[in-house]
This record gives C-alpha cells, sequence and structure tokens, in this order.
C-alpha cells in the first residue's frame, strides 16, 4: 500500500522541488494542491481537502510570500503565514485515521541579499507560528 502524501503550495519552488524528489520514490502517491481549491484565507478549503484527500503526511509548503506587501496588508500576512498553519495542523488531527506526519514548512524571512532577520509584519506572520499557535497531533 502506498503512502499518501498531500503537498499544498504546489505553485511554489518549494513544493514543486518536493515533489519532484517524492515522485522519484516508490510506494508514494503524491497529490498537490493549491488555489482556488485548496486557499489558506479559508478554513474550510484546507478542512474539505485534508479530509477529501484523506492522505498519510502533510506537507504545509503554501505561504503568503509578499515580503514588501505584507506591510499594507499585515492581517492577511498573519491569518495566511500565522493561522492557516494551525488550521492545517488541526484538519490532519481531525481525520478518520492516524496521520504519520504533519510538516510545516518555513523559510526565516530575511531581507533581500542577507542573513538580517526581515522587520514589519512578515517577519512577524512567519515567525508567529510557534509551539503555542500548533495544536499537538
Amino acid at each position: 500500500m502506498s503512502e499518501r502524501v498531500l503537498v499544498t503550495g504546489i505553485g511554489g519552488l518549494l513544493a514543486s522541488s518536493l515533489v519532484e524528489r517524492a515522485e522519484a520514490v516508490r510506494d508514494v502517491e503524491v497529490t498537490c494542491v493549491d488555489r482556488p481549491d485548496f486557499d489558506l484565507g479559508q478554513p474550510d478549503t484546507i478542512t474539505r481537502t485534508v479530509r477529501d484527500h484523506d492522505p498519510d503526511v502533510v506537507i504545509g509548503a503554501a505561504a503568503y510570500t509578499a515580503v514588501d506587501q505584507a506591510e499594507d496588508e499585515p492581517d492577511l500576512a498573519m491569518r495566511l503565514n500565522g493561522e492557516a498553519a494551525g488550521w492545517l495542523a488541526r484538519a490532519a488531527r481531525n481525520r478518520r485515521r492516524e496521520i504519520s506526519a504533519v510538516v510545516m514548512v518555513w523559510s526565516r524571512p530575511t531581507r533581500a541579499g542577507g542573513g538580517v532577520p526581515a522587520p514589519g509584519a512578515y517577519g512577524l506572520a512567519t515567525g508567529s507560528y510557534s509551539s503555542s499557535n500548533m495544536p499537538l497531533l
């Protein structure tokens, strides 16, 4: 029986790379999702996607990545990079059967050209995924 892997954010580079590598592994069935069917801003689409695909592993690679634009829409950045991670973890936890893993993928937000942490709304939103926000599986 194949291990079913659900990868979110297939429109991005990280998810595309993960899928490319996963397809080379035997006994792994990869399902990729992205907008509009899977929308980080809509908790019901997250729940429905996890329920409908019933994966063994969930890799959350979808994210709000507009660093500069986050200053103009900090609430959206927080919703998509902070709250949505919790929604995805909860959807996985509430499945019909036990799940093998939930992998949430984040990068440390930095300014272009260096390792200096990104200031402002984007840095705050991306850094908001503390263990207090993530439900235990």
